[in-house]
């Protein structure tokens, strides 16, 4: 990508169909067809995607959804390492584990039951955090 003029543009872009266009003149190239074809369809397809892209940059509704989908999969991937630690550690608890950390929907909490697994002397003491989450 290039700026000229405060526009941005694909110089790959302004080039390639004179090459492709020099190809097709000259016979060098006997896919040419496909070739050129593809070259519209990625063309189209980025124009689309940089008008979808200012659709979803200037507006509040999208970003909130966006972000909400963000803060679930931080719970989710806590949730996966917290479940982790215990199926690795005492797996007798791993069907214990998988419904009590499920209920889990705060980063924070995650994050101290994760430490507290860790920090844990004995399948007991995982035991009892995961009976009293």
């Amino acid at each position: 990508m290039q700026q000229a003029g405060g526009v941005t543009f694909n110089s790959s872009a302004l080039v390639k169909p004179h090459i492709l266009n020099m190809e097709l003149q000259t016979g060098s190239d006997s896919e040419m067809a496909d070739r050129m074809l593809q070259y519209h369809v990625e063309l189209y397809i980025e124009e689309l995607s940089m008008q979808y892209d200012s659709l979803i940059d200037d507006n509040p509704d999208v970003q909130k959804r966006i972000s909400k989908g963000e803060q679930r999969g931080k719970i989710q991937g806590l949730q996966e390492v917290a479940l982790l630690a215990v199926k690795g550690d005492y797996p007798d608890l791993a069907e214990l584990a998988q419904e009590r950390i499920e209920r889990i929907q705060k980063l924070e909490s995650l994050r101290e039951l994760i430490r507290l697994i860790y920090k844990a002397p004995d399948e007991k003491t995982v035991r009892w955090l995961l009976e009293t989450i």
